[in-house]
């Protein structure tokens, strides 16, 4: 049985992206368009690994792993967010979180996956 891996993004193109770069790594992606789908796909799901965006309308992706965080059986779960923004103040935030990487987008698939193997449970 292949690991799974949620993906949460609002943008379909890169969603499709990441799902299609999960599947040819071997790995199971669950899709999510945003954090409060993929809060729910935490509970409904046996994850090994979460990637996901920053900026979403409604839940930004530090908001869902600070939830995530507080979640009972789920805080263990390592995450890589993906973001247009970037310098040190950012950086900072994203480290707070102890989120385990980040990826600046466009990012090559190569990196991804590479972000991927490091960290994956």
């Amino acid at each position: 049985m292949s690991k799974k891996i949620l993906i949460i993004d609002d943008s379909d193109f890169i969603r499709k992206v990441v799902v299609s770069s999960v599947k040819k790594a071997g790995f199971d992606p669950i899709e999510a368009r945003n954090g409060t789908e993929g809060l729910d796909a935490t509970q409904e799901n046996e994850l090994s690994l979460i990637i996901c965006d920053v900026n979403m309308e409604g839940m930004s992706g530090l908001e869902f792993v600070t939830r995530l965080r507080e979640t009972d059986g789920k805080s263990h779960l390592p995450v890589i967010m993906l973001t247009t923004e970037s310098g040190k103040e950012h950086e900072a935030e994203i480290k707070s979180q102890g989120i385990k990487a980040w990826l600046e987008k466009p990012f090559r698939q190569d990196v991804l996956l590479d972000a991927i193997a490091q960290h994956i449970l």
